[in-house]
């Protein structure tokens, strides 16, 4: 049984939290230690598997998108733009409503020395609105498509061309436009702003305490320790469906920048305590003692965590601001209603 206690925070090296308790099926019983590999549970291993499969499949589309580069280019056209059907299992759809993702597909074709071949371009959405934009106005276009010279029935479409694409096509009408302003519901916008506020609240008091321990300082009170590491959460879990449904699309890279477009001076903030929680907590992580402190935690252990507590309620003021910011702007782009 791997065990995490609430009561007592130790170091990084050695936390145990009461609160949440997971079975483990080989029965280990011996403490968990993240300086000791060999105490640490299937479940980790696991975890880090997943890390390491998610950072290399970017990796790999990125060497293909270079790789795709240099070839050479053919004129083509797009002959299919359309929406892919969602996978089934014995008829059953794989994906429910709110975790499908919808996929645009861009099916093309391309001839080399009178032969001809085809192709097709993908990008995933979150929503089926967002992937028809996408594909509005772009079938029949004609299309620059990267072939590999030795295998020509290998080609690709970069990036860049589809953006080109995307400016050359008529924008949309202003009719279909007005239906899109308000993103968010009506009685969401109240507990944005609320999530706001106690996200700059929560960024102040992290802040405070951060500066107190580096100085060796204690300034809060031991419960206020809690109080802002669950803080974090009841702002940044609504945060984050915010910003799906802000962003829509999958595309991982973009997902930051579209999140927080109307709130740019909060996106580099954002970006100055993502770097700084990783060197804060690389440096309390080499600093913390290995050994079990029992009692009240100690300053070391508010700047290691403090770290993180800025970077989440900075990550959730960001997303909500810059929903706030979203509409506004949409209310005055769409002008004084008229009766």
């Amino acid at each position: 049984m791997l065990c995490f206690d609430f009561d007592h925070v130790a170091s990084t090296k050695e936390i145990s939290l009461n609160v949440f308790c997971f079975a483990l099926s080989d029965g280990v019983g011996q403490p968990f230690r993240w300086s000791d590999p060999h105490t640490w549970p299937w479940v980790v291993y696991v975890w880090f598997a997943f890390l390491l499969a998610n950072g290399i499949r970017p990796l790999w589309k990125r060497y293909q998108a270079q790789l795709a580069n240099s070839w050479p280019p053919a004129l083509g056209q797009i002959d299919h733009a359309y929406l892919q059907e969602p996978k089934k299992l014995l008829g059953l759809t794989l994906q429910n409503d709110r975790n499908r993702t919808h996929t645009a597909v861009l099916s093309y074709s391309y001839k080399i020395s009178g032969d001809s071949f085809q192709g097709a371009y993908r990008r995933q959405f979150g929503t089926e609105e967002e992937a028809r934009e996408f594909l509005r106005g772009l079938e029949g276009q004609p299309v620059s498509v990267q072939y590999n010279s030795n295998n020509p029935k290998r080609s690709a479409l970069l990036e860049t061309t589809i953006e080109t694409l995307l400016k050359r096509r008529p924008p949309i009408p202003e009719s279909a436009a007005d239906d899109s302003i308000n993103i968010l519901p009506a009685w969401s916008k109240p507990l944005i702003a609320l999530c706001a506020v106690l996200s700059f609240i929560g960024l102040l008091l992290s802040l405070w305490v951060h500066v107190g321990a580096i100085f060796g300082q204690k300034v809060a009170p031991e419960y206020s320790f809690w109080m802002l590491h669950m803080g974090m959460f009841v702002v940044f879990i609504p945060a984050v469906f915010v910003a799906q449904k802000m962003v829509g699309s999958t595309r991982r890279k973009d997902f930051w920048r579209v999140a927080t477009q109307n709130a740019p001076a909060m996106r580099y903030v954002l970006y100055f305590f993502f770097a700084y929680a990783f060197i804060n907590f690389a440096l309390f992580f080499f600093q913390a003692p290995s050994e079990k402190r029992v009692g009240e935690s100690s300053p070391l252990e508010w700047r290691g965590f403090s770290g993180h507590w800025m970077l989440f309620y900075c990550s959730a003021l960001a997303i909500h601001t810059s929903a706030l910011s979203k509409n506004r702007i949409s209310k005055s782009a769409a002008g004084p209603s008229t009766s």
